[in-house]
């Protein structure tokens, strides 16, 4: 039963994921009209530094029963969370980091957890079904949704951020097991 309600829970933020997406070029558009693009920019970069932040708070627990291997892991994300943030110039698109990094985390720590299956392969399947999921948000951008558009960018926004979700999932699962 606890399976099942974890897969749910997961499935849920899947469909709001995929529910907000129609809306989410007229809230962004409505937010620049009002504040101005200088408060967007401001805003999403507080937005992926709390979320940063909330990744490193969970993460600070974890970090004694680490490994070197999985604090270099986690190091290296963090890091690589930090330059991706910061070299994007459209600012919303910061937000694709925790949408999916999220996601892949949450699919690799059900698989790990839930699926018994070994933290290699559930990363690399965490990592697939996430970067399919951020594939099949932007094929229905270009065919559904008004003022929405494929973009392949954002496709491979979504991956890194899949193979993000995985570099923290990973470790932090084996170093709390651990504990």
């Amino acid at each position: 039963m606890r399976s099942r309600l974890y897969w749910s829970l997961v499935a849920g933020y899947v469909a709001l994921l995929f529910a907000l997406q129609p809306r989410l070029g007229f809230w962004v558009d409505a937010f620049k009209q009002r504040w101005g693009a200088d408060t967007l920019d401001v805003t999403t970069a507080v937005v992926a530094a709390v979320g940063g932040l909330a990744v490193a708070a969970l993460l600070v627990r974890a970090w004694q029963s680490a490994t070197r291997l999985e604090r270099g892991t986690l190091l290296l994300a963090g890091g690589l969370y930090a330059f991706g943030v910061a070299e994007l110039e459209i600012p919303q698109e910061r937000l694709h980091y925790l949408e999916y990094g999220l996601l892949s985390g949450l699919i690799c720590f059900g698989l790990q957890e839930h699926g018994s299956r070994s933290w290699w392969r559930a990363a690399l399947m965490a990592t697939a079904i996430t970067s399919a999921l951020g594939l099949l948000d932007e094929k229905l951008q270009g065919w559904l949704w008004e003022r929405r558009y494929f973009d392949w960018r954002d496709v491979g926004l979504n991956a890194r951020a899949a193979i993000l979700g995985v570099m923290v999932a990973v470790p932090s699962c084996n170093a709390w097991r651990r504990r």
